[in-house]
């Protein structure tokens, strides 16, 4: 059985590597409160400050965004991220880590979120319908619909090994 992450070699950096900070994590723990208009950060020798935007909500309210600072690029981000300074996830050309999995395997991880939801143990077998249960909770619509999808995923995922391995055969 194969296992750990197949990733495609010359990929950008990923994102759960590098320190981040969170506009709304900041807000909720009290850093600052609107109308403020920057927040300044220390780190090592270093010192930044970082301007916020604030835009209205529908239901009320005003949701905080950082502006990043980098390069002149001033686009509104929720998370910043620590390259040499804090930037916005373009600035720092990185990538979410499913951007960077091989095409096969992303059907491979959407197979098992889904099996994981409907309570199935791990691996490709679909179990019969005797063994196979709705979660307590699910409704029948959402179990049917997961079940749709997972067996399409599966059939998607699953036919260009088959053709390779029919390939490699000849």
């Amino acid at each position: 059985m194969m296992r750990g992450s197949y990733i495609r070699i010359g990929t950008k950096g990923v994102t759960t590597r590098y320190h981040t900070i969170d506009v709304r994590q900041l807000k909720k723990v009290g850093y600052f409160s609107y109308p403020d208009d920057y927040v300044s950060f220390s780190y090592g020798d270093k010192h930044q400050t970082i301007s916020i935007t604030w835009t209205e909500c529908n239901f009320g309210g005003f949701r905080p965004w950082f502006m990043c600072p980098a390069r002149n690029c001033y686009k509104r981000s929720a998370i910043l991220y620590l390259s040499n300074i804090f930037a916005c996830r373009s600035c720092c050309n990185l990538a979410y880590p499913i951007e960077n999995e091989l095409h096969e395997w992303r059907y491979i991880i959407k197979s098992r979120k889904i099996r994981e939801r409907l309570g199935w143990g791990p691996g490709a077998y679909i179990p019969k319908p005797v063994e196979a249960y709705k979660p307590k909770g699910m409704h029948w619509r959402t179990y049917d619909r997961l079940i749709m999808k997972y067996c399409n995923i599966q059939h998607r995922g699953m036919a260009p090994m088959i053709r390779q391995m029919r390939a490699e055969a000849l």
